[in-house]
C-alpha cells in the first residue's frame, strides 16, 4: 500500500509504469477508505510520457466497480496507447487529506 500525507502541493505522489502493447486498457484502482483520507485524489494516466486524463476519486468512501478475488477495484477509464508504457500516477491536492493506493490495475479492453 502507498500512504503518503498531505503538504499542501503535488510533492506527495507516487507513479506505476506498465509495459504494454498499443492497444486499450482499462485502468483500475483500489484503496482502504477512511474519514481523513483525500476527497480529491488524483490520477493521472499518459501514454508514455503523453497526458491522457486525469481521474478524481473520494478515498473516503469504498471504491466501486468491478470485484476479483474479493478486492474491489475502481475504474479510471479505457485509455488508448500508441506507446509500449501506460504510466498511472497519484498526488494529493492542497488542504486536502493523505492519500493512498493499495493497487493500480490494467487489463486489456
Amino acid at each position: 500500500m502507498l500512504s503518503a500525507s498531505n503538504n499542501g502541493s503535488k510533492q506527495s505522489q507516487a507513479a506505476w509504469w506498465f509495459p504494454v502493447q498499443p492497444g486499450n486498457y482499462q485502468v483500475y484502482v483500489t484503496w482502504q477508505p477512511g474519514s481523513t483520507e483525500s476527497a480529491t485524489a488524483n490520477f493521472d494516466v499518459y501514454n508514455a510520457l503523453a497526458y491522457l486524463s486525469t481521474g478524481t476519486v473520494d478515498e473516503r468512501n469504498a471504491p466501486s466497480g468491478v470485484t476479483d478475488q474479493g478486492v474491489v477495484w475502481q475504474s479510471l477509464g479505457t485509455f488508448t496507447m500508441t506507446s509500449n508504457v501506460l504510466h498511472v500516477s497519484i498526488w494529493n491536492s492542497a488542504s486536502d487529506g493523505p492519500i493512498s493506493v493499495d493497487g493500480v490495475r490494467i487489463v486489456p479492453a
